[in-house]
């Protein structure tokens, strides 16, 4: 799609993974440079991924795709050859008829249930803690895995900004301490996070706002 050159302007290279398991003193390590490519994978952050997307489609050799955009679908519904969409535009209610319609609005769609379209689903009554974080310590291109009785914690490499490291976390954590764990203060919230991932990164100076999901 001719947008690598454009992205890895803002991206983290992974050249090292580290795998550790919590009160355990094993551990498995893959390194980049052993398999003979440039890295094992890029860390790029979601708000620049869609710059570069949305910069690739309003390039001149795709002008002939019309955003309409923000807007809402209301209603969709089977015609007899096409799709029938109700869109709300601008404060104006209209309809479109389209070929093809990928529904993108995540696993608790509306318009999946208005179509009738069922699914299961499995609680795994655990949650997601995403942040960022600002390490005492480059993380030189390390990401790193760590299990715990919990439930598994990974930290990627991001680009650094204004001259610091960053890492993202991802820590997943009962559903029952999730709570607790997201009114902890930034410190105290480090402070566990040393406690269950250790050092390696020396210590934590920063971190961001926290976000979480549930896992199902």
């Amino acid at each position: 799609m001719g947008l690598w050159d454009t992205l890895q302007t803002h991206l983290a290279a992974i050249s090292d993974i580290h795998v550790s398991d919590q009160g355990r003193f094993g551990m498995t390590r893959l390194h980049a440079k052993d398999e003979n490519v440039p890295a094992l994978g890029y860390v790029v952050e979601n708000r620049w991924l869609g710059q570069v997307l949305l910069a690739r489609l309003q390039a001149e050799d795709a002008a002939n795709i019309e955003f309409i955009c923000p807007a809402t679908v209301t209603e969709i519904q089977p015609a007899a050859e096409n799709m029938q969409l109700q869109l709300e535009h601008d404060g104006e209610t209209s309809q479109l008829t389209a070929e093809l319609v990928v529904m993108v609005d995540g696993g608790r769609s509306p318009l999946r249930q208005k179509m009738g379209i069922g699914y299961q689903q499995q609680d795994y009554e655990q949650h997601a803690i995403v942040t960022n974080l600002t390490p005492g310590q480059p993380h030189n291109g390390m990401a790193y895995e760590r299990f715990t009785r919990n439930g598994p914690m990974a930290l990627l490499p991001l680009e650094d900004q204004n001259g610091e490291p960053r890492v993202a976390l991802v820590w997943t954590v009962p559903s029952e301490q999730l709570d607790e764990t997201l009114a902890l203060s930034d410190e105290d919230f480090m402070a566990r996070l040393h406690d269950t991932f250790g050092y390696r990164l020396g210590y934590f100076q920063r971190v961001g706002e926290r976000h979480h999901y549930p896992l199902s």
